[in-house]
């Protein structure tokens, strides 16, 4: 810097790695700041750990983005253009924080979008962010299912998962495209790998855009609204700030980002909380499975595995889980030797085994902290008529029963059996009103 400031060549950005030897990237901004450039080049972190530290050691020193490794190509891109296109006094937003939705964005109520996604998770996630904008919503679990449903129903857009099982997002796209009724119909990608390679293969598929995991709700609306205008939906800037009028209070977890999971979530506490023991149930065995199909020669069905926890773990932005598991992808995927992909797998195995012990400890924080006694049930609402209501509500078919169920998670929990309610949770959150009756 202080060779280009002599030769009066400015850079418009700086992106810094957080650690590195000799000065980490918060002093060597310091020392830009110093130097009192004009123009002043706008400043980024970029860390793989220790995200709240480096947040406030951001903030105290007036840098105006974190950015959290793995960091993809569309990411990068997004941070960019936002950093470029700032004017005079413009107020920057708040580090870790979103910026309200442009017009553009907001367009996008009443489209009809057909999800293909493999992982129930992530299909949960996409769903309540697309049903929070107004989006009528469909689900297909892999390529083939995604074929068979677009010739059955009309759709405006596709968000379709690139890795899936049976056949994959990128042999989806191309079958889909042999049908001449369905020639120009958007098709985004939905992908953990952004670099430029990766965008290639989707183009050459027929795919018109792309949007990265963990998916973030401001990008996926934009994206969409740049594929479908018609009508126009209002959406409350409290979904996207994460605010929530829940009154469940949520702990702090080691290793998890929570609020920033809140606000991929829309700040729907309760869908947080089923995301976390999805996660719990679907990833526990996940480190064995990958070391069985290592040891059985299988590197696809490993890779293939490492891929979807790091996906998860980017849903509950669990930080250190997400790089571990992509640092074994890309071994397997880079034909390292054996000996490095087993040190990998063993680190892996530790770090979910010491997460899911955080969220299990988290949990049983919330449940308790959450749970009153009939006697503090200031409603005065009985168990009998509770159950009424979410019943009533059930044989419907009515999805009011989801508010419903949130506003009275503490009462059920007082007054029935947790792994009933847990089950009961879970069949509303799917939308399965047939289990919810007979739970």
């Amino acid at each position: 810097m202080a060779n280009a400031k002599r030769k009066k060549e400015y850079f418009d950005l700086v992106f810094l790695d957080w650690q590195m030897p000799v000065m980490d990237g918060i002093e060597t901004a310091r020392h830009i700041k110093e130097m009192g450039l004009d123009p002043a080049p706008h400043l980024v972190i970029i860390t793989a750990y220790g995200r709240e530290e480096v947040i406030r050691e951001a903030e105290e020193e007036g840098i105006e983005n974190v950015l959290i490794k793995p960091v993809g190509a569309s990411l990068l891109f997004d941070t960019a253009m936002h950093l470029l296109r700032k004017q005079g006094k413009e107020p920057s937003p708040e580090i870790g924080q979103m910026s309200p939705l442009s017009e553009a964005s907001l367009g996008i109520g009443g489209a009809s979008i057909l999800l293909v996604e493999d992982n129930e998770e992530n299909q949960l996630v996409a769903m309540e962010i697309l049903r929070e904008a107004g989006c009528v919503v469909s689900v297909a679990s892999d390529g083939k299912e995604a074929i068979a449903k677009v010739q059955q129903s009309a759709f405006d857009i596709i968000l379709m998962d690139v890795q899936m099982p049976v056949m994959d997002g990128l042999a989806a796209t191309r079958e889909i495209r042999q049908l001449p009724p369905y020639a120009n119909l958007p098709i985004i990608a939905m992908t953990a790998n952004a670099m430029k390679e990766d965008r290639a293969h989707c183009l050459e598929a027929g795919m018109n855009d792309y949007i990265t995991k963990p998916i973030d709700p401001k990008t996926l609306f934009a994206v969409i609204g740049k594929y479908y205008t018609a009508g126009m939906n209002v959406i409350s800037s409290s979904f996207i700030s994460g605010e929530s009028s829940s009154p469940l209070t949520l702990p702090k977890i080691h290793g998890l980002d929570v609020d920033a999971s809140l606000k991929r979530v829309m700040g729907n506490k309760y869908l947080y909380l089923d995301l976390l023991k999805r996660f719990m149930t679907g990833q526990r065995e996940t480190p064995l499975k990958i070391h069985a199909a290592l040891m059985n020669k299988d590197r696809h069905l490993a890779e293939r595995l490492a891929h979807t926890l790091k996906g998860v773990a980017g849903n509950i932005d669990a930080s250190e889980l997400q790089s571990a598991a992509g640092e074994l992808e890309h071994a397997i995927n880079a034909g390292v030797s054996d000996a490095e992909i087993d040190e990998k797998q063993k680190e892996l195995e530790s770090i979910v085994t010491e997460t899911i012990q955080n969220i299990e400890i988290g949990i049983e924080t919330t449940i308790q902290g959450n749970t009153v006694s009939p006697k503090q049930n200031t409603a005065n609402r009985s168990l009998a008529e509770i159950l009424e209501a979410l019943t009533y509500y059930a044989n419907e078919s009515d999805s009011e029963a989801l508010d419903y169920l949130g506003s009275v998670l503490a009462d059920l929990y007082a007054g029935c059996e947790r792994k009933q309610v847990e089950l009961l949770v879970i069949a509303l959150r799917n939308f399965d009103f047939a289990s919810a009756l007979e739970i």
